[in-house]
């Protein structure tokens, strides 16, 4: 792909030797000590527990080393990195990052409360202009939120104040992992369990002192988009992952209702819900290559009820949630798509699968057409709405490379049924494509539709250095695959796992095993 940062003669490097919030050796003070065009990378591993967000104010690479090596947690505290320039982050995993918006204060006497803040970017949010880039490579977003505020309530009339107030609106969230302006590219990353979550309305007040006078109206709820990444410019996805992620529309507030010291008088309306658009992503134009796009989710806020009164107010509108996995403009087919599973994603409302409109490079895997305005290839798969098929997945689970994938099997309809499109590798680094002599379409190579390519490895023995074991070994990209052993392979072969834990060393998966004097036998399986 060509993504390769390209560092000046000039450019520092700097090491991260803590894995303190902050302070000497520390990534927030590297990131501080830095200057344009540096790289930092780190001498260490094990995970870095933010207390709030590092700032990137320039143009920096930032080389982790690995997803299973080293992780930024957030504790919902605040987010990773706020960036206002070109970056580039690899090898990391970043979770439990938090964007959240400030609820709206209630009205006072008589007056409308005010509209919940808005939340964007719960891992990663950049600040600058659409010519920022920013580059994730091998990195595994997991658990992050943006939850914007709620409206503030209504207030109620007095007895020198007739009015009554309505409720203030809620906020709107976007962007669980990424909120960015610019050019977004992932290559090799998994996304999941990321979240939006927008503002409920607030509540209408209530008509306490004066008669015949409806209460206040609740507001509607905020819209919710992006439960990964959120973009008004470009996002381009190689090799990624997107799972388990979730946009919610904010409820509307509860209409005002009337009090008992009045002559009774109409209860409020209630307010409408908000939206919940696209599980994964909601960006204005988007790739996806060699992707898996599954069990994203889109709700819709629930209506605000009527308030009480004679007669009670009418309830609000319920939301819509819509694209479960991708919500986009439709104005063209101009986002490419190809070698992608996107399947088995949900929405409440309409899209259940996705709402954009898709140029087909062709061998794609499409759950159900939810929007028939673009054309699909004969190399691709595709259900209907009606009849949706189904990739038949394994679960998210760490298959190697240090992020999770969804693993296929032989009898997973996307193995063999792809083409490469020149990516040598899947997501965990395995190489592409392994071809099992299943029937492939027409102009197919062989490679598996999606981030996983399921293939086999050669198992690797030596004895280890005091003779007493034998050292085992294989590609790390393949942690999918376990070791067993047996003594014999005569009648019905017993085979047990080998009982230590492989550890990564370089590219191999190594362990060691203690056989008895008896002759033992090997073997590499996939549970």
């Amino acid at each position: 792909l060509g993504l390769i940062p390209v560092v000046s003669g000039s450019a520092a490097i700097l090491t991260v030797t803590s894995l303190a919030n902050s302070g000497p050796g520390s990534l927030r003070n590297q990131v501080a000590a830095s200057a344009a065009g540096d790289t930092i990378q780190f001498s260490i591993t094990g995970t870095i527990n933010l207390l709030s967000a590092i700032n990137i104010p320039h143009s920096l690479v930032v080389q982790g080393p690995g997803p299973a090596a080293l992780t930024i947690d957030c504790g919902n505290h605040d987010r990773a990195f706020i960036t206002a320039d070109t970056v580039v982050l690899s090898g990391m995993t970043i979770r439990n990052g938090l964007a959240r918006g400030i609820n709206g204060p209630d009205g006072g006497p008589g007056q409308d409360g005010l509209v919940g803040t808005d939340a964007e970017g719960g891992a990663i949010l950049d600040t600058n202009s659409p010519s920022d880039c920013l580059v994730l490579i091998n990195c595994w977003l997991d658990s992050n939120m943006a939850i914007a505020g709620n409206g503030g309530n209504g207030g109620n009339n007095a007895p020198n104040v007739p009015m009554v107030g309505n409720g203030g609106p809620g906020g709107l969230a976007s962007g669980g992992a990424v909120e960015f302006v610019g050019v977004l590219t992932n290559v090799d990353c998994t996304f999941s369990h990321n979240r939006v979550i927008a503002g409920n309305g607030g509540n209408g007040g209530t008509n306490l002192f004066f008669a015949d006078a409806g209460g206040g109206a609740g507001a509607v709820g905020g819209d919710a988009g992006g439960g990964v990444m959120d973009s008004p410019n470009l996002a381009s996805s190689y090799n990624c992952t997107f799972s388990g992620n979730s946009a919610s529309g904010g409820a509307g507030g509860a209409g005002g209702g009337n009090g008992p010291t009045v002559t009774p008088g109409p209860g409020g309306h209630g307010g409408g819900g908000g939206r919940g658009l696209g599980g994964a992503s909601t960006v204005f134009f988007a790739r996806y290559f060699c992707c898996t796009i599954v069990s994203n989710s889109a709700f819709a806020g629930a209506a605000g009820s009527g308030g009480s009164g004679l007669p009670p107010g009418a309830g609000g509108t319920a939301g819509y949630g819509v694209g479960g996995a991708i919500y986009q403009y439709t104005i063209s087919c101009n986002d490419d798509i190809a070698n992608t599973i996107l399947a088995d994603n949900y929405a409440d409302s309409a899209a259940s699968n996705y709402l954009a409109g898709f140029a087909d490079d062709g061998y794609n895997f499409i759950g159900s057409d939810d929007y028939p305005g673009c054309l699909w290839t004969s190399s691709v798969q595709v259900g209907t709405i009606a009849s949706p098929i189904h990739p038949l997945l394994g679960p998210l689970a760490q298959n190697g490379g240090g992020v999770p994938t969804h693993a296929t099997t032989l009898t997973s309809p996307v193995t063999d049924q792809g083409f490469s499109f020149g990516i040598t590798t899947d997501e965990r680094g395995a190489p592409r494509p392994y071809a099992w002599g299943i029937k492939e379409p027409s102009g197919g190579d062989g490679s598996d539709i999606g981030a996983f390519e399921l293939g086999s490895a050669s198992l690797g023995a030596a004895a280890s250095g005091n003779g007493s074991g034998v050292v085992l070994s294989w590609p790390a990209s393949y942690g999918d695959f376990t070791a067993q052993f047996a003594t014999s392979l005569q009648g019905p072969i017993a085979w047990s796992d080998v009982p230590d834990t492989p550890a990564v060393v370089g590219n191999q998966l190594v362990v060691t095993n203690y056989p008895n004097d008896s002759p033992t036998f090997y073997r590499l399986i996939v549970h």
